[in-house]
């Protein structure tokens, strides 16, 4: 952070401090930045972490017969699905 009108960076535990709750699970988070000195004054803002649901799929996997076992090793590929992308 800085004060655009000294041109100068603020500095973490001298002129602010800031806390944020609920940062672990989906859920709404909340950031609260607390001035200090010159700086005095408290800012709070909310944003949310979307669940995440995991895609899973076993891509196609072919073998031939050879009269004998064959094993086949699984690829798996995991993604987001499309509802858990972000909005741009």
């Amino acid at each position: 952070m800085a004060d655009k009108i000294k041109e100068r960076a603020l500095i973490e535990s001298i002129d602010y401090t800031y806390t944020i709750t609920d940062n672990i699970n989906a859920g709404t988070v909340t950031v609260t930045i607390t001035g200090s000195g010159d700086y005095a004054g408290e800012k709070s803002e909310n944003y949310v972490i979307n669940p995440f649901t995991p895609t899973l799929s076993l891509e196609n996997k072919v073998a031939s017969y050879t009269g004998r076992e064959v094993t086949i090793e699984p690829a798996m590929v995991v993604g987001v699905s499309e509802t858990d992308k972000p909005s741009a």
